[in-house]
């Protein structure tokens, strides 16, 4: 059991941002010029945060402005005035998180991005139901085909699953403002900036 940790806490460190720490990287943006405000997202180090080998696309308005990986953080400059803040796996037809917000000159707003556990159930709930329902399925291959019909009812149940989670997904998140499998929320400078200090650009 202890193996089995040592060897999953290895593959989460393998997969997080691998930039410059926070405050080497605002030191070499500089200070935020007049009419602008800064925006500072950052992805959680939690051992929960699930889906950790996959990036965060995060966007204002519809533009991309990055893809947060693990354990790092995103420095976007924007006009001062009103945003719209979206998050979302790369295919969004599993939902998108929306968080508006108010932005000043010469001012930066913390965000955090994590899991959303609603998401989380639907798309165990989504994976569960897409395997009874193969299980009960009737096999029909004849003793020479086995080995093909293994590799067919693999992508099958591969497909199958991946379709139940985005139909599950899609209907949790459906009229919500935040859906998806990713939350937005802004967050304090004082706690931001304790996470911030041990993380690393997702640039």
């Amino acid at each position: 059991m202890r193996a089995l940790l040592l060897l999953l806490l290895a593959a989460l460190t393998g997969c997080g941002a691998t930039g410059s720490l926070y405050p080497e990287t605002v030191a070499r943006t500089g200070p935020i010029p007049e009419g602008m405000g800064r925006i500072v997202l950052l992805r959680s180090d939690d051992f929960a945060n699930r889906n950790v080998a996959s990036p965060v696309y995060v966007r204002i308005h519809e533009d991309l402005i990055g893809r947060l990986a693990y354990r790092g953080f995103l420095i976007s400059q924007v006009a001062a005035g009103d945003v719209v803040l979206k998050a979302s796996a790369k295919n969004r037809m599993f939902g998108v998180c929306e968080l508006p917000v108010s932005v000043k000159s010469g001012e930066t707003l913390y965000v955090d991005v994590d899991p959303r556990p609603e998401n989380l159930t639907a798309d165990i709930v989504g994976t569960l139901v897409s395997g009874a329902v193969l299980v009960s399925a009737p096999t029909t291959a004849g003793i020479g085909d086995i080995a093909e019909t293994v590799v067919v009812e693999s992508a099958t149940a591969s497909a199958a699953g991946a379709a139940a989670s985005a139909a599950t997904a899609a209907a949790e998140g459906a009229g919500k403002r935040c859906a998806g499998p990713y939350r937005l929320a802004q967050l304090s400078e004082a706690v931001a900036l304790s996470e911030l200090a041990r993380m690393k650009s997702s640039h």
